[in-house]
């Protein structure tokens, strides 16, 4: 255990002064999004159940602003009737990657978040997160695949679908922005228990759990 503490002691002064300026301005972000969704109106019903990922880095700009591109993956399976539609069961898998924009925020959402800490604390800030597609999701939307979409920064005549992310915070103003907590150093893992199983809502189950995990040289 003493030898590897010293390799990485070692392994630090010799990095070079810009090398380290620039691994202490980078956040590493790995979220998970597990939900599930029952709706049954009478005159229709939809379920959907599944978990979204979101994983890269943020890096701190001159302005002082956060911003990176991640990795977006959700998987879910679903099922609509009525309501305009009648999508059978099917499992979906899509991917896409999404630029983020990080802003300072004083503290996590008291009345829609609910934190345990599992490592570390968040004694380094609070960062609300919103993002937008760089490149076109691997599936293209469609009647039973609905997606928010963004003009296209190349082209303005286009756009560019959104994978459908379960949670509108990540895009929906003036909610826009999934607050996280930061370490000031080091791993911070901590679970968001966002709304817990209620079957006793009429014709409503709804279910949503984060697992974050920020790393912080």
């Amino acid at each position: 255990m003493q030898s590897n503490t010293w390799i990485a002691l070692v392994l630090v002064l010799l990095m070079d002064p810009a090398q380290l300026a620039m691994a202490q301005n980078t956040i590493q972000i790995r979220i998970k999004n597990a939900y599930a969704v029952n709706l049954n109106l009478g005159f229709g019903s939809a379920t959907r159940a599944g978990t979204d990922y979101v994983d890269g880095t943020l890096t701190r700009q001159s302005n002082g602003t956060w911003t990176g591109e991640v990795d977006a993956r959700v998987i879910f399976d679903q099922e609509m009737k009525g309501l305009g539609m009648n999508c059978p069961k099917k499992t979906f898998i899509v991917t896409q990657r999404l630029a983020v924009v990080a802003t300072t925020v004083p503290g996590f959402n008291t009345s829609s978040q609910s934190i345990t800490y599992q490592n570390g604390s968040a004694n380094g800030g609070f960062f609300a997160l919103e993002v937008k597609p760089v490149a076109a999701p691997s599936i293209p939307p469609g009647p039973c695949l609905d997606m928010h979409e963004f003009p296209d920064p190349s082209n303005p005549n286009e756009v560019i679908p959104l994978l459908p992310l379960n949670d509108g915070r990540w895009t929906n103003p003036p909610t826009a922005g999934y607050v996280i907590g930061l370490p000031q150093r080091g791993v911070l893992l901590y679970v968001d228990g966002t709304v817990a199983c209620d079957p006793t809502q009429a014709g409503r189950i709804a279910c949503s759990a984060w697992t974050i995990r920020i790393e912080r040289p």
